[in-house]
């Protein structure tokens, strides 16, 4: 028997390798057991909050729980089974597919039916409760009328079918408070009602929306969505461990309360006075641990002074011109060419647009009689001395940075006017990576400084009425967000008016302007006085006295996995108000609500009339007063008309209004604009718009109560189908309705308001 090898120094025994494993075992399950909490879901305090995003660490190593794909058939049976019953599917399908995704943890089904009668899909969770849901009904072509709007008598309907739909839709735990503006419904019976809401948990506000789209024939649900489909919850705070009661929370949040004088456009050419709260909706307290949280920390501050421009479109050709086209291409005249307008965002040395940057394209625009060229210039990073040179990286960085490249290229648009050179607006994007950037305690304010340099160099002008405001920090690591966000506000009488302002990025790393805009109001403006006005003591009592705290849930960022963000359900408390409090009014303290945007249409002459109603739903005449005695033009009873499917008809020019005016059917021109409208021509006008037109052509098919009907000639039919529909009426023997007689805006108002509540 051969005997037993001398055991080296140091190596253990067979069987001491048993004992240890048991021992790490052991030690390892009384970890957990004493240590791990029950359940991710059952945090008695909240994760810690960070004000960052954390970017993970590259060298620690996870594993992600993918669900076993033993029996899916079934789970999909059961998900399948669920979905329908909370949906309302029906079984009419006859093919059907169903799949799951698995990211991070977090389960989806997609579920999907279809036959020749229409498709049905919904994303839910492993319970069968959507996130997304759709329905689409394949219909056989119906006859609809051109444009036949009426009152909608079903807003109880459609309410209680949103309802219906949420009752199986959300969990026990959840309802939906749904706006309803029932008087701001869509006159268009044929078009879907969208309605939207936020999700309520145990009866308490929370921060996720919810929207639905009814089919008003049907009275069925065709989608719905709720916004925390991307979430991925990492925990969820227990109501029973909140310490902080609603006193509290109201005195910690009104703590932090700022109210800064400002000036707000109010109406045209005027702006008031306000007492507005800085970074309104920024501040939440947590209910479990009592710690204020910046809601605006970690979110990306990255300003886009513009979209990035589609393409160029293919140059029109032709050698014969209208004067149209003679007209349009003389706007080109004089601008400037390609190597000029070059030349120009060249020599502006703070757009960085240096030797490396190439200019591959150049847009010429018209806007109005404007003529705008864009130029948009590219630089290739190629190696670590690239992004030393281009992006600022430090030296010891550089090589980092290039390999942590997400995107290579370089872009940076700069905007001119064609004919002056004029600087209107610059942006730029591209060579963003993850790594970190150094930056000196004082460079906010030298890009502060140099965006004063900038705005004194490029805009003389305006530059005298403006304040460079505090810069904003960037919040996050990676080229975008070494970008300083600075505004500079105009300022008046010593007070500021952001509604014009000028936007720069400017980059910590280069020094250069990432990106550049201006809005400002050419146009005089009558500013208030300031003397006598409420001071500020006065006015945060005014404000916080409207202010209640209220205790709801939000979704707080927790921590990042492999480059993605999980959150957790936080009850918080938030500074609210019934309706929510935009500003206080210096000149009487008077509350400024975010309530509705006020009717476009406001008459203070007539109360109870169909005006009114028809104003509710933003149609109607322009003007504060209504006149209802007063004969109707032309183009007043063109508006009133347009105003019904047009929201900006309002302020319509006449060459706008007569076009607009013939897609729906009344043809006019220029000289008819100012003539009276008569009875048979309004009549006329508001069933041809419907599409009634055709039947009424019919004349031997109509028959009239009125005692004038001789004289109706073709307009018999219009006046026939007006008196079935009770748009006019003729009860008593004798009764005329007078066709050639010019009417008045008050009868326009009756007849259309009688015509949108036909039977």
């Amino acid at each position: 028997m051969p005997s037993r090898p001398a055991r080296r120094a140091n190596e253990p025994e067979k069987g001491d390798i048993k004992m240890n494993i048991v021992s790490v075992l052991l030690v390892a399950a009384l970890l957990n057991f004493f240590f791990l909490p029950a359940s991710v879901e059952a945090y008695d305090k909240p994760p810690r909050i960070l004000s960052v995003y954390l970017m993970p660490d590259s060298h620690q190593t996870q594993t992600r729980q993918t669900p076993s794909r033993a029996n899916l058939d079934e789970r999909l049976r059961t998900v399948t089974e669920l979905a329908k019953e909370r949906c309302g599917i029906s079984d009419r399908y006859t093919d059907f597919s169903g799949d799951q995704s698995v990211e991070g943890g977090k389960v989806r089904w997609h579920l999907h039916w279809w036959d020749e009668s229409g498709t049905a899909s919904v994303s839910c969770d492993d319970e069968g409760y959507p996130y997304q849901f759709s329905c689409h009904e394949n219909k056989l072509w119906e006859y609809e009328p051109y444009f036949a709007p009426r009152v909608p008598n079903n807003a109880k309907s459609l309410r209680d079918a949103a309802q219906a739909f949420l009752k199986n839709a959300l969990r026990e735990n959840e309802d939906c408070r749904i706006e309803f503006p029932e008087k701001r419904l869509n006159l268009n019976p044929g078009e879907s009602v969208y309605l939207r809401g936020a999700l309520l948990r145990d009866g308490r506000r929370t921060d996720i929306r919810c929207t639905l789209e009814i089919d008003p024939k049907a009275m069925a649900v065709r989608s719905f969505w709720r916004s925390d489909d991307w979430l991925r919850l990492a925990g969820t705070d227990r109501p029973e461990a909140v310490v902080i009661d609603e006193k509290q929370a109201d005195e910690q949040l009104k703590s932090v309360v700022r109210l800064t004088l400002q000036y707000v456009p109010d109406g045209e050419n005027r702006a008031e006075l306000r007492y507005v709260p800085e970074d309104a909706g920024r501040w939440t307290l947590l209910a479990v641990s009592g710690e204020m949280y910046d809601l605006n920390a970690g979110r990306s501050g990255e300003w886009n002074a513009m979209d990035t421009p589609a393409q160029a479109e293919a140059d029109a050709g032709g050698k014969g011109l209208t004067q149209a086209e003679i007209a349009g291409t003389e706007k080109l005249k004089d601008a400037l060419p390609e190597e000029k307008l070059d030349a120009v965002a060249r020599h502006m040395a703070e757009l960085g647009v240096i030797e490396d940057y190439a200019l591959e394209r150049l847009r010429y625009r018209t806007e109005g009689e404007k003529v705008t060229a864009q130029l948009t210039y590219r630089a290739e990073l190629r190696d670590a001395q690239d992004c030393q040179r281009l992006l600022g990286a430090a030296e010891e960085a550089a090589e980092e940075v290039f390999m942590r490249l997400e995107y290579g290229d370089l872009f940076r648009s700069v905007t001119l006017d064609a004919h002056t050179g004029a600087l209107l607006q610059m942006d730029s994007h591209g060579g963003y990576c993850s790594a970190a950037y150094e930056f000196a305690d004082d460079a906010a304010d030298t890009a502060q400084r140099n965006a004063l340099h900038f705005l004194e160099k490029y805009l003389p002008e305006h530059a005298p009425h403006m304040f460079v405001c505090p810069a904003v920090l960037p919040t996050q690591d990676g080229y975008y967000n070494s970008r300083v966000q600075i505004r500079a506000v105009r300022c008046e009488n010593g007070v500021p008016y952001p509604a014009n302002a000028a936007y720069l990025n400017v980059n910590m790393a280069t020094g250069y302007i990432d990106s550049y805009a201006l809005t400002w109001t050419e146009e005089d403006i009558a500013f208030e006085p300031t003397e006598g006005i409420v001071d500020e003591m006065a006015a945060y009592a005014a404000y916080c006295e409207a202010m209640n705290a209220e205790l709801c849930w939000r979704t707080l960022p927790a921590a990042q996995d492999r480059g993605e963000t999980k959150h957790y359900l936080a009850l918080c408390y938030d500074l609210v108000s019934e309706p929510q409090i935009a500003a206080v009014r210096a000149r009487d303290g008077s509350l400024v609500t975010t309530e509705a945007a006020p009717l476009r249409y406001e008459y203070d002459d007539v109360t109870d009339h169909a005006a009114n109603e028809l104003a509710a739903y933003g149609v109607g005449i322009p003007g504060d007063r209504f006149l209802p005695d007063r004969k109707i033009t032309n183009r007043e009873a063109a508006s009133l008309l347009v105003s019904l499917g047009n929201p900006s008809a309002w302020d319509l020019d006449d060459e706008t209004l007569l076009m607009c005016a013939q897609e729906y059917r009344l043809v006019l021109t220029k000289e008819d604009l100012d003539k009276d409208m008569t009875r048979a021509e309004l009549v006329r006008a508001i069933l041809s718009m419907a599409g009634y037109h055709r039947a009424a052509a019919l004349t031997d098919a109509f028959r009239s109560s009125f005692t004038d009907a001789e004289i109706f000639g073709e307009n018999l039919g219009f006046i026939a189908l007006a008196e079935a529909m009770g748009m006019v009426k003729a009860g008593d023997p004798g009764d005329v309705f007078r066709p050639r007689d010019a009417a008045t805006r008050g009868e326009a108002a009756e007849m259309l308001w009688r015509f949108l509540n036909r039977p």
